[in-house]
């Protein structure tokens, strides 16, 4: 199983560590043959920053809120002078943006509302790797290292976000912005790619 990064064009200096420069684009088992015995709990806290996740709600709210009052105009639309829209063009397009908007909003006020009712963790032990599958849910999941099938990493603006999926369908979301201190994610990446390669992934 290859673990990669989907979007990063300069990962070898993101990472900054020289075991996940190795483990990147190729087999885990590459990078490190084996763990030590009795590796440690390693805890990450990742709660969602509630000033963040209250921003995200006013602003992608008040977008909503305005892209659904264009609706309600009855005029088309033209775009930079070269896309013309008739009213039910602009409609949808205003609509699909409101949508859009809505859903920013969403993501910020479930955010806000986890952050202020206890806090989240991201743990790897000897054996498996234990978070949550999003930023609104507060149910732990726990995905043993061997169970592992597959790994996938976006990057948006600079942010990037790891999604972890068992053989059972389970799945571990880990945003980078939610690592409460500055290289916590690359040390989490670092000990991953470890954990992963001991388990013979």
């Amino acid at each position: 199983m290859s673990f990669g990064r989907k979007g990063i064009t300069s990962g070898e200096e993101a990472m900054g560590a020289a075991g996940m420069r190795q483990g990147f684009g190729q087999s885990p088992v590459q990078s490190l043959a084996s763990a030590p015995s009795g590796a440690d709990v390693r805890r990450f806290d990742v709660t969602p920053n509630p000033l963040v996740m209250l921003a995200c709600l006013l602003f992608f709210g008040a977008v909503a809120a305005f892209m659904a009052y264009e609706m309600a105009d009855p005029r088309g639309l033209i775009l930079n002078g070269l896309i013309e829209f008739g009213p039910l063009g602009a409609d949808i397009f205003f609509g699909v943006l409101a949508l859009s908007a809505a859903a920013g909003a969403f993501i910020g006020g479930a955010g806000f509302i986890t952050s202020l009712s206890g806090k989240s963790y991201l743990t790897l032990d000897a054996n498996a790797i234990e978070g949550t599958t999003g930023v609104w849910s507060r149910t732990p999941v726990r995905i043993q290292y061997g169970l592992i099938k597959d790994i996938s990493m976006d990057e948006y603006e600079g942010k990037f976000s790891l999604k972890i999926v068992g053989r059972g369908g389970e799945k571990i979301v880990a945003p980078s912005q939610n690592f409460n201190a500055i290289g916590e994610f690359e040390e989490f990446l670092d000990l991953l790619n470890e954990r992963m390669a001991a388990a013979g992934r």
